[in-house]
């Protein structure tokens, strides 16, 4: 499909993003290792917030009131 063909480029080039038209042999490992990497930190950013959110002075919301169980792993305290 359109672009052309590959055009002719030097035989030994190095860059970060891998030169052109790069294709390393395990791109896919890598590929599946950085994203359950990135979904463990976005899962325990997430966890973290559900167990240090809460309301001074107001009445309950669905979240403090369908995730009580999650009150009995302790944190540091923040300074409230």
């Amino acid at each position: 499909m359109g672009g052309g063909g590959r055009y002719p480029y030097p035989k030994y080039v190095w860059s970060p993003a891998g030169g052109w038209w790069s294709q390393p042999a395990n791109w896919k490992m890598n590929t599946f290792i950085a994203s359950c990497g990135l979904a463990l930190a976005c899962g325990a950013i997430f966890f973290i917030g559900l167990l240090r959110s809460g309301r001074v002075g107001r009445r309950a919301v669905r979240t403090e009131t369908t995730h009580h169980n999650l009150a009995t792993i302790s944190l540091p305290q923040s300074g409230r």
